[in-house]
Order: C-alpha cells, then structure tokens, then sequence
C-alpha cells in the first residue's frame, strides 16, 4: 500500500544542507500497522510529514528518495493533483487535537469541510459527518456536531480528528503520536479504535510513537529509528523477544517492571547525536555497550537475520538478550 524508499531529508544551515532523516526505507502493507519507535529528535516526525507530501524547499526538504501510495509518486506531485487522480488517500492525525482544530468553528462544520474537499458535494454532508462521528465511537453525534473545540474533552477532540481524517477516505492512515496527551484510560479506548479501523476499513496505519507499551498493544511491524536512520525492522513479536540492535535493547531495558518494584531505572547513557555531527561510523556507538572500533570507523551494513528481520548494525544480538 505505502512504499517508503530511500528517504532522505535536508534542512540547510549557514555553512550547508544538513540530512536530519538519513536513508529510510519501509513498506506497509494493507490492512497493517508499522509502529516507528525512537527517542525524541530521531526523526519520526519529519518522515511522516514527508510522506504527506508537506516538505518543500522553504524548510526542510526531501533530498533523495520516492513516497509511493499504491505505484503513485507522492513527492513529486501536488496536493491537488493526488486529489484529483484518486490518489490523496493518506490523512493525518496529529499529537495535540486542540492546536489542530480551528477553535472558531464548530466541529461539525470542520468534519463536513473535509467531506466537502474529498468527496462530491452532498446536500448529505450533515448526515455523513455524524455516521463519521458514531463510526468514532462519539455519544449522542447529531448534539455533537454542534459542539466547538473547547466544549469537548481531550478524548473526544481526537476522535473528532479521527473522524476528519476518515472524511478524506484515506487508504493510509499515518498517527503522530495521538495518544500523548490523554490519560490512560481514553488512550486505551483510542487504540482499540484505531485497530478496529484497521480491520474494518482495510486501512494501513503508520503509527508513530515513543511508548514501547503502545507498541506491545496495537501494531502488526516495529520499525526503530535513531539518528535518522531506521536501524531495526521486525515483527512486535520479534522485536521484544530477540531484539538485534543495541538500541532496541537498551529501549526495552528502559520499560519499567510491575514485578520489581524497587528495581532500579534502567536508562540509556549520553544523548542522542545531533544533526550535522560528524559520523563516520555507527552514530549509536558512544552509547553501545557492545561498541568496538570498527563500529566507531566505518558504516554499519543491513544484516538481514529473517525475511521478517533487518538490522544496521556491524555485530547484531542473535538470540535471547
């Protein structure tokens, strides 16, 4: 459904361009979830609004690279011109529903917007924007759709952004952290959503978050990204049973335990590198506890453990860790 190939993203400096998202490919098939996990900065973000189409030249920028939605050529077409080939199936869901929704329109009206740019005119609009709302698990939707921004809760203001991004009739659904800001309970609701979509809908759903617990509970793939890079993909099943890089180690170890309740915090030393310092060799080494010098000198190359099962590392973990 979604081929991601060889992305890379610029953003220029006063001395020169500078790649904050390095080489990164995936693939989702339908009816899938990938989870992109990594730290705060490693990227996932800038990928995802790449694969929207939103990058251009006065900001960051796709350097290299394809965006494929189905054999389309998402980076080098316009908006408009996706919309009209059929081919504008990928909606957005953002990490804050509040900075997202114009807080001077009712949310009906913003539903029926989306309707309206996606769909053939309607003089149905009202009646589809509340089946929207219902397919989202709103209460009481045809009182709703009356409802500005700020009369809603937090849970209820992503559902509405849910229910936006459903009116563009996407094929690929991509979540920006959509759970962050709510509080356990709503969050779960939100994810139980979010998977019925997927097995009702048929929709592929690129979900992007820092929370390893969410991952364990929703997604189908887990692509891990560091510094730009993706430097491991698997199954969840695999991934947590014999994670291969370092990283993907050391960010499981960091999961707190119920069991052990006085257990010391595991973290990861140092800081993730920052865009535009020099790397000649792997940029997770000055953190690796299994580092050698061959990893701090030279690239780390694709080991490929499974079909299933890539790692960029020069010594992946084989096994249980």
């Amino acid at each position: 459904m979604l081929r991601v190939r060889d992305l890379s993203i610029s953003i220029g400096t006063p001395i020169k361009p500078v790649d904050i998202v390095s080489s990164v490919s995936f693939e989702i098939e339908r009816g899938e979830i990938l989870g992109l996990v990594g730290e705060s900065g490693c990227g996932k973000s800038m990928t995802s609004l790449a694969v929207m189409g939103l990058l251009d030249k006065s900001g960051p920028w796709v350097r290299t690279g394809r965006v494929e939605l189905s054999g389309f050529d998402v980076i080098n077409s316009q908006p408009y011109q996706r919309v009209e080939t059929g081919h504008g199936g990928i909606a957005m869901i953002f990490q804050e529903p509040m900075s997202s929704l114009n807080p001077v329109m009712k949310v009906g009206d913003q539903v029926e917007e989306a309707i309206a740019v996606h769909q053939t005119t309607s003089a149905k609009q009202t009646l589809e924007a509340r089946q929207l709302l219902e397919m989202v698990r709103i209460p009481d939707a045809a009182m709703q759709l009356g409802a500005y921004p700020h009369q809603l809760s937090g849970g209820m203001r992503q559902r509405i952004m849910i229910a936006i991004a459903l009116a563009c009739q996407p094929q690929v659904l991509i979540a920006d952290e959509p759970t962050t800001a709510l509080d356990v309970t709503v969050q779960a609701q939100i994810l139980s959503l979010l998977r019925e979509l997927c097995d009702t809908l048929g929709l592929s759903i690129l979900f992007i978050t820092h929370d390893l617990g969410v991952v364990a509970q929703l997604v189908d793939r887990v692509a891990v990204m560091y510094a730009g890079r993706v430097v491991e993909t698997a199954r969840v099943e695999q991934v947590f049973a014999h994670p291969a890089h370092p990283y993907t180690e050391a960010l499981i170890s960091c999961l707190p335990d119920p069991s052990h309740s006085k257990q010391r915090l595991t973290t990861i030393p140092g800081q993730a590198a920052r865009p535009g310092q020099v790397r000649t060799g792997c940029a997770f080494a000055p953190r690796c506890r299994y580092a050698m010098a061959t990893c701090v000198d030279t690239a780390p190359p694709s080991a490929q453990l499974s079909d299933n099962h890539q790692a960029l590392c020069h010594f992946p973990r084989r096994g249980t860790p």
